[in-house]
Formats: structure tokens, C-alpha cells, sequence
């Protein structure tokens, strides 16, 4: 894999790998364990993200490994070698003097299964997603009918979004940190949210991946262009920044290993590059907006709505301030949305340091359901402030992680295969939505929305389930419109031979 590469790739490649090693030997440096047991788990997560780099296997793979090693690994050693406290709550990691080996070496047990389930899954020679597309002069009469009223569709599409985008501000249907002030008939408010968090995407990318199945040919950019302003209507909706990145990034993957499908690199190079580029600076622009946006609106609910004295604490910077006064303002920002705010490392400190683990603890964790004015458990395991807020207003909590929220059991066994398991059932769902639907944009986007999921997993399971419900159906639904393509097709050439 690396000799195919071409010079440029390669000594890039060898950039890359010596700042990595630089940045290693830094945080090494201020370890306060084990040196032997850190220089493991820096290996270790090297393997984890260099393999789903450079050996690109499936999309879950990539993103689940980006946003662990982020949240783990890089922000561990980010931290040793500015020497700043963490964001996030660690429960009693520093009233006990908790031990960072023990930290390293659960994050570890959690990589090491899903390289396990890596290695497994190139032993079964999958094939890496790839854009299909089956070029045909026969449409089907669904497809048909969609090209007849394209227009009329997508401003049904459109108005769809914007309104209920706009019905979720004005009436708080379900935003992201606020509990709902209308409350719709069940299980509309579920509905309103997963729409707007990824079934509206969803249902974009799908219209798209049908067009390039049917008639062979690659997204537009003026498609591409409209899932990053889709995106950050949709962001807006739900205030939630992140999702707007989650998007944005599925769909710039997705290009950048369909580079040639998309933009005919090979006949218009120029061209092709400056489309990418105009594609990477609109995607700015939108990300622009969603941020001044959903700080607009966050300031409108958190000041008006609630107990602005909490909310603006827990949201600030301020907590930052006593320990980065060697640092600008834009330094301590920075930090915390390039590196605090991934998940991992504290929800690993805070449950190694809790001392009731066990069985009974994961299955109450596993099986609680979320009621208004409830907090999750992890809340009062890590000391979170959020745990006394306003509950009845407000939903935020501090989120443990896959591999913490595993440890919750006391197991490193549980550790290990609950992350196999896990990793095993989200590249085999991958491999199931692609051969359903047919579309690798789409696939792209269901992997980062499920690897999102299990990186910040931890937060009452049995609401990501109903969610996890939701997205079958639709992809149920979704290969019912395909199934029917299929059947008409047969008959038609049944009849044709008669």
C-alpha cells in the first residue's frame, strides 16, 4: 500500500509520521505512569488511525477510529503536554490520586478489539465501498415519475425542511441541551428530531444516489453544494454545531475517495480541482453560519428561558481561564472545540476511579429510560456539574463513551468484546445498507451518524435504540422503492419474451 504511493503522498506520509513520533515523545515526557504501558497505547492507537488511513476498509471503520483516537489518545497527550485540566468532569479520578495506567490501558483493550475486528473483516475481502451506478435506458415508473415532477418534489422537499426547521426554534420541539416546551403527540417529538438530526439528510442523499444507480452519472455540485446548506438548516434547527461538522465531513470523505467518479479527473484535472475547492470554501461559508447562528439562539434560550447563572457557566470558557492565563481567548476556544470537546478519556478516568463497578451497575445503566427531570447515572459516577441544574428545563449531561460505558462492568473481558461485537455489528450494517441501497454517499453518512453514536455512547442506550428503530424503518422503506425497481424490470422482460 505505501510503495503504490505516489512521491508527493509518500513524503507527506513521512511528515506526518515524524511530527507524530515529535508529538509522542512530548506527551511521553510528562506521563505520569508507566512509560512502557503509555508508549503501548500510543502504538496501539498509531495502528488504530494510520490503518483506517491508509488501508481504507469502510467508512465506520474510518470514522469510529478518527473519533476515538481524538477523544482518547490525542487528548490525553494534548493535555500532558500543555499541562491544563480537563473539561470535562472526572469524578474521583484526582481526589484518589487515580492511576493514568489504568486510563491507557482500558482505551487500549477497547482499540486493540476493534483492530481485531478490522484484521477480520480483511480476511473476509470485502470490497471497500465503492459508487455504483448501473447506467440503464429503461426507468422504472417510480423513477419516472420522480423525473416528471423533480420540481414540484423538491419544493415539497424543501418547504418540508423549513418548515419544520423553523416550527422546532419557535416552539422548541426538541433542541439539542433544552427539554421540550411543546410536547406533540407520541412519537412525534422523536420524529421531529431524528428528521431534522439526519432523516432529512438521509432522504437528500438517497433521492441523489438513485439518480447516479439509475443513470450512471456522479453528483452534481450543485447536489453536493445543497446537502452542506441542508446540513446547516438542519443544524441550525437543533442548535447543535457538531452535527453540521458530522455531516460536512461524511460528505467530504465520500468525495474525496470518489474523486474520479465525481469530478472526471482524469479529463479536466483544473477544472476538478477548482470545483473541490469551491465545494471546501461554500462548506466554510455554511459552517460560518451555523456557528453565529446556534450562538444567537443558544443566547436567546439560555437567557431568556433558564437559569442563564448555571447554563452560561457550564457553556463559557471561564472554567478554562484559571488555568490558561498564559493563553489568548482564541487559544483557550481552540482547545476546546479542536480537543475538549471529543469524548473519551475523562468518562475513562472518572469510571476507573468509581468504586461500585459491576454487573448490577451495566445493566442499570443498559435499561434505565430517560424521564424529564431525570439525569442519567453517569452524572452523579463523574460529579458532573450539570447533575444540579434544572433538570426540567434543561437536558445537558457530561457522556462517558463506549469503552468507559463497557467499564462500567469492572471487566476489561467485557471491554474487549463488547467493543468486538460492536464493531463487528457496525461494519456488517454497512455492508447491509450498502447492499440495499446502493449508494455510498448515504452509507458514508449512516456510518459517521452511527460512529457519533458509539464514540459518545453511554447516555440512556434505550433511546438510541428507538433512534437505531427509526433509521431501519427508513431504510426498509428505502428498499421497498428499490425492490419495486426490480420487480417491474423482471416483468417487463417476462413480458418482452412472450
Amino acid at each position: 500500500m505505501i510503495l503504490n504511493l505516489s512521491p508527493f503522498k509518500l513524503t507527506l506520509l513521512i511528515i506526518v509520521l515524524i511530527s507524530y513520533l515529535i508529538f509522542f515523545l512530548a506527551s511521553l515526557s510528562s506521563y505520569p505512569g508507566s512509560g512502557i504501558i503509555y508508549s503501548l497505547f500510543s502504538l496501539i492507537y498509531a495502528i488504530l488511525i494510520f490503518g483506517a488511513i491508509l488501508k481504507f476498509r469502510s467508512y465506520s471503520d474510518l470514522f469510529l477510529s478518527v473519533f476515538l483516537w481524538l477523544g482518547l489518545w490525542f487528548k490525553m497527550s494534548v493535555h500532558l503536554i500543555l499541562d491544563y485540566p480537563y473539561g470535562e468532569a472526572t469524578g474521583n479520578f484526582y481526589i484518589i490520586n487515580g492511576n493514568m495506567d489504568d486510563v491507557a490501558i482500558v482505551a487500549s483493550v477497547g482499540a486493540l478489539a476493534l483492530i481485531a475486528v478490522y484484521l477480520f473483516f480483511l480476511r473476509l475481502n470485502i470490497k471497500d465501498p465503492d459508487e455504483i451506478s448501473t447506467k440503464s435506458k429503461k426507468y422504472p415508473v417510480y423513477y419516472k415519475l420522480y423525473l416528471n415532477n423533480k420540481n414540484k418534489i423538491f419544493f415539497i422537499f424543501w418547504s418540508m425542511v423549513l418548515v419544520t426547521a423553523a416550527s422546532n426554534i419557535f416552539f422548541n420541539i426538541q433542541i439539542s441541551g433544552l427539554v421540550p416546551s411543546t410536547i406533540l403527540v407520541y412519537p412525534l417529538n422523536a420524529l421531529v428530531y431524528w428528521a431534522l438530526s439526519i432523516g432529512f439528510i438521509l432522504t437528500f442523499t438517497f433521492m441523489i444516489g438513485w439518480r447516479c444507480r439509475l443513470e450512471g452519472v456522479p453528483p452534481s455540485m450543485l447536489q453536493l453544494l445543497s446537502i452542506g446548506l441542508l446540513a446547516s438548516v438542519t443544524s441550525i434547527a437543533i442548535l447543535s454545531r457538531g452535527q453540521y461538522v458530522f455531516i460536512v465531513s461524511a460528505v467530504f470523505v465520500y468525495t474525496l475517495f470518489n474523486y474520479k467518479f465525481i469530478f472526471h479527473s482524469s479529463k479536466k484535472s483544473a477544472h476538478s480541482k477548482f470545483s473541490l475547492l469551491l465545494l471546501i470554501l461554500s462548506y466554510l461559508v455554511f459552517f460560518y453560519i451555523v456557528i453565529v447562528s446556534v450562538d444567537f439562539l443558544r443566547g436567546y434560550y439560555f437567557d431568556m428561558s433558564l437559569d442563564a447563572g448555571n447554563i452560561v457557566a457550564s457553556l463559557s470558557l471561564d472554567k478554562f481561564s484559571t488555568s490558561l492565563t498564559d493563553y489568548s481567548g482564541f487559544s483557550r476556544m481552540f482547545l476546546q472545540l479542536a480537543v475538549d470537546r471529543w469524548i473519551g478519556v475523562e468518562g475513562i478516568m472518572a469510571v476507573t476511579s468509581y468504586p461500585d463497578k459491576g454487573t448490577a451497575l451495566i445493566l442499570e445503566a443498559l435499561t434505565r429510560t430517560h424521564n424529564v427531570g431525570e439525569i442519567d447515572i453517569y452524572q452523579k459516577i463523574s460529579n458532573s456539574h450539570y447533575k444540579d441544574m434544572d433538570n426540567f428545563r434543561v437536558s445537558f449531561a457530561t457522556i462517558p463513551g463506549i469503552f468507559a460505558f463497557l467499564y462500567y462492568s469492572g471487566s476489561l473481558l467485557v471491554v474487549f468484546f463488547g467493543s468486538f461485537v460492536i464493531g463487528t455489528l457496525m461494519l456488517f450494517f454497512e455492508y447491509f445498507v450498502k447492499r440495499m441501497l446502493k449508494c455510498s454517499l448515504t452509507s458514508a453518512i449512516i456510518s459517521i451518524y452511527l460512529s457519533n453514536i458509539v464514540s459518545q455512547f453511554g447516555l440512556f442506550p434505550v433511546n438510541i435504540f428507538k433512534s437505531l428503530f427509526i433509521l431501519l424503518i427508513f431504510l426498509i422503506f428505502a428498499r421497498i422503492i428499490i425492490s419495486s425497481e426490480a420487480i417491474i424490470f423482471y416483468l417487463r422482460s417476462k413480458t418482452s419474451l412472450l
